[in-house]
């Protein structure tokens, strides 16, 4: 195989790769708006019962629900954020360094693909934490509404 050839195979790579990336990371904003959608509707729903038969167990079990689906949440964006930062170092070495590679018809320096470095997140864990990921503004808003509906459904109970 000529020098050419493995150049274009590798781009092609590349190229593959960034699709596929793509259509990860809108697969996993599907993923993310059905589980805050769920969560929505079962807090609602429990709260709703609780109100109703003035079940202070019921606010509880939702309290609960509400940490269920925050934790499922965030350990999907935690994965969708690794498929994130490999998108920008492509893009970024596409900006940045494909001149040179294109010059010297060679990645060397560019891992493709690179599976690897999506299944093992050492390299960008602060990026792709979980943990991290539940505390992004966007998230933890709503799951701090729910708990805090849940937590009015409880004062009404009280005041009640």
């Amino acid at each position: 195989m000529s020098q050419r050839d493995l150049f274009d195979y590798q781009f092609d790579l590349l190229t593959r790769e960034m699709d596929t990336l793509q259509e990860n990371i809108r697969a996993f904003d599907g993923r993310l708006v059905t589980i805050k959608g769920w969560a929505i509707t079962v807090v609602s729903g429990i709260a709703f019962l609780a109100l109703r038969e003035e079940d202070f167990g019921y606010l509880i079990f939702g309290g609960f629900s509400v940490l269920a689906f925050w934790m499922i949440d965030a350990m999907n964006k935690g994965v969708q954020r690794s498929f994130i930062v490999r998108y920008n170092r492509i893009e970024h070495f596409l900006r940045v360094d494909f001149p040179s590679a294109l010059q010297h018809r060679s990645f060397k320096g560019f891992n493709l693909p690179d599976i690897s470095g999506r299944v093992s997140v050492r390299s960008v864990a602060r990026k792709t934490s979980s943990f991290r990921a539940a505390f992004y503004p966007h998230t933890a808003l709503i799951y701090g509404s729910m708990l805090f509906l849940l937590l009015g459904a409880a004062a009404w109970l009280i005041w009640k």
